[in-house]
């Protein structure tokens, strides 16, 4: 059985009122700096798209943990 993701944390940018939720496993400890690296990651990849963008989901997993 899968991993079931577990939401980390849902951020909504001021601006462009973009919602972006960052999922994670159970054996990821999500610190703030990672949930902030994930955010500036995605809406600096998004460039133009980002103000027609409302939503964008990020799962995050461990493919080298304990198996």
């Amino acid at each position: 059985m899968a991993n079931a993701l577990k939401p980390v944390a849902i951020r909504i940018n001021e601006e462009t009122h973009m919602q972006v939720r960052a999922n994670a496993g159970h054996h990821i400890a999500v610190s703030e700096r990672i949930d902030d690296s994930v955010r500036s990651t995605v809406e600096g990849s998004l460039g133009r798209l980002e103000e027609q963008t409302t939503r964008v989901e990020v799962h995050l997993s461990d493919d080298n943990g304990a198996k």
